[in-house]
């Protein structure tokens, strides 16, 4: 799902704290004319409120564990599902499908990443990522269409 908002429209959404429950009113969701995939804009009095009750904190829906970009170790050609945060320091040439980047996690460690360029929009410099089912292929991480990049809330940047 994608989401449309400017300015106030797109603090309050930045702001959100990860894990917390939020109800979303008066917004009108549609496919996109871009890509076909679900948009969401805010409609006249939309609005976004915690809700009153949160997600139970000892449920173990979330057990995402998130590993440092160290997992790519040297020589290894094909691994699947791995999760990482980090930051985009480097935006490089784009090669066939994919985008070449360089990634860092809070350790410090600079990894180089192919990212599939339907997601080149979202690339900025000095913006920190949630990647889920990363791949590693030929000792390069791996963010194909079926993996996700996301930009994270505020509260897991570092």
């Amino acid at each position: 799902m994608r989401m449309k908002a400017w300015d106030t429209q797109a603090k309050i959404i930045s702001e959100l704290t990860f894990l917390r429950t939020y109800e979303f009113h008066g917004f009108e969701c549609k496919d996109s004319q871009v890509d076909g995939k679900l948009e969401c804009g805010w409609r006249h009095k939309a609005a976004i409120q915690a809700a009153e009750e949160e997600l139970d904190e000892e449920d173990t829906w979330d057990t995402k564990v998130y590993g440092p970009l160290t997992d790519i170790a040297p020589g290894q050609t094909t691994t699947t599902n791995l999760d990482f945060i980090v930051k985009l320091v480097k935006e490089g040439d784009q090669h066939g499908e994919m985008v070449g980047v360089d990634f860092k996690d809070e350790e410090g460690t600079s990894k180089p990443f192919k990212v599939h360029e339907t997601l080149r929009d979202q690339l900025l410099v000095d913006r920190f990522y949630v990647i889920h089912r990363a791949k590693i292929i030929d000792n390069q991480g791996c963010v194909d269409t079926w993996a996700m990049l996301s930009t994270v809330p505020s509260s897991y940047a570092w």
